[in-house]
């Protein structure tokens, strides 16, 4: 169905209505015109609803009064958050505050860059501590916060043993937000040879144990659990976009959209997203090993792969 409908369809629907429209992480005011205009004109009192992390597109959409900034981690929830992640909740050692407050100072409240350094740190030993520690002043050199957020996640994704490196790269494969069955996730893991053979354990079972490295770490979120355990993930767009910076970077996994159906020869492992047949059967692909294809409209509530 074309845009152009679409937009009809909305708009007939909402006419006449009061409604509340939430846009969660819009990255430009182009997206964000486009779906405006798909809502009627009247004078029903509905209102818009947008998150974004850019600046220009918050004082863009609206009047500036109207804009509303969150505030970073006061020190009080940065210390119990990081806590939470780098001990499991347990009192921080005594010989290690200080390391540990030189550490908080640097993430400077962000969140995500708390709990990616706290999984990072956790079952560290000291020696560990100390080197990390004296890694992030040079790292964390910038007054960007999302560039915090980015080096911290590569400095977690840098100490990953080789195999979770692979593993925790193939989550690049699924669309944003996507939510991930844990055994499809495992099961491809091991069809790709990135988990390995241990005694006395299925590498389904080795696989898992993988998964649950990546979550200890943060880098994982659990999305769904079923009788106490894990059902479905999710990895955070933040995450995401920093694996898709070292898959093009790896040339690890390529993509097809109806924006990009150029592809090379080469490409061993095809993620498709958001297109159609007609462009699935221009591809000439002879050393393709992988594909998944994720249909329109279900890429943010399921993990169906054909």
């Amino acid at each position: 169905m074309r845009i152009a409908s679409l937009k009809q369809i909305l708009k007939d629907f909402l006419q006449q209505k009061r409604y509340v429209v939430v846009l969660d992480d819009v990255w430009n005011l182009q997206a964000l015109e486009g779906i405006k205009s798909a809502m009627p004109n009247s004078s029903m009192f509905s209102r818009i609803i947008i998150t974004t992390r850019m600046a220009e597109v918050a004082t863009g959409s609206s009047n500036p009064s109207k804009v509303y900034t969150r505030m970073p981690l006061s020190l009080e929830e940065s210390w119990s958050l990081f806590c939470k992640k780098a001990f499991r909740g347990k009192p921080c050692p005594p010989h290690l505050e200080h390391l540990s407050w030189q550490i908080l100072k640097k993430c400077e409240g962000l969140p995500l860059a708390i709990v990616a350094i706290g999984g990072l740190l956790f079952e560290k030993d000291d020696q560990e501590w100390e080197m990390i520690t004296h890694s992030l002043p040079e790292e964390l050199e910038s007054d960007d916060r999302m560039q915090i957020v980015r080096k911290i996640l590569s400095l977690s994704y840098n100490d990953l043993h080789y195999n979770l490196k692979s593993c925790f790269l193939y989550l690049g494969v699924f669309p944003e937000d996507h939510v991930i069955e844990r055994g499809r996730l495992c099961r491809l893991w091991v069809a790709e040879g990135f988990v390995e053979e241990r005694e006395g354990m299925t590498q389904e079972e080795v696989a898992e144990r993988y998964l649950k490295k990546l979550i200890n770490r943060s880098l994982v979120q659990i999305a769904e659990t079923s009788g106490g355990r894990l059902s479905r993930c999710r990895v955070h767009d933040l995450m995401r976009q920093s694996i898709l910076s070292k898959l093009r970077d790896e040339n690890f996994i390529s993509f097809a959209s109806e924006r990009k159906k150029e592809l090379h020869e080469r490409v061993r492992r095809l993620s498709v997203q958001y297109t159609c047949n007609n462009a699935l059967n221009q591809l000439n692909l002879p050393h393709l090993r992988s594909l998944l294809i994720f249909e329109f409209g279900e890429s943010s509530t399921t993990d169906e792969q054909l």
